[in-house]
C-alpha cells in the first residue's frame, strides 16, 4: 500500500491552497516540489521555500511516499 502525503502551508501560501485550508492529504509521490505546488494552485512567487520532513529541499527534489512537505510563504515584517 502507497502510503499519502500531507502537504502544509505556511503563511500566505495558504490563501493559494484547496479551499484555502492550511493542510492537505493526498498522494503526490514521485513529482517535484514544483509540479506539486502547480498542481494545487500555488504560484511560484507566493513561495519562499519549501521543506519535507523539516528538512529544506530544493524545487527540484521528488516526493517519496509517506512524506510530510510544508510550503513556507515569505514572511513580512520590520
Amino acid at each position: 500500500m502507497v502510503e499519502a502525503n500531507t502537504i502544509r502551508a505556511l503563511g500566505e501560501v495558504q490563501n493559494h491552497m484547496p479551499a484555502q485550508q492550511g493542510e492537505v492529504t493526498g498522494y503526490y509521490a514521485g513529482i517535484t516540489m514544483q509540479e506539486l505546488a502547480a498542481q494545487l494552485g500555488i504560484p511560484e512567487h507566493a513561495i519562499w521555500f519549501y521543506s519535507v520532513n523539516g528538512n529544506k529541499v530544493n524545487p527540484t527534489y521528488r516526493l517519496q511516499p509517506g512524506e510530510t512537505v510544508t510550503i513556507h510563504g515569505p514572511v513580512d515584517g520590520g
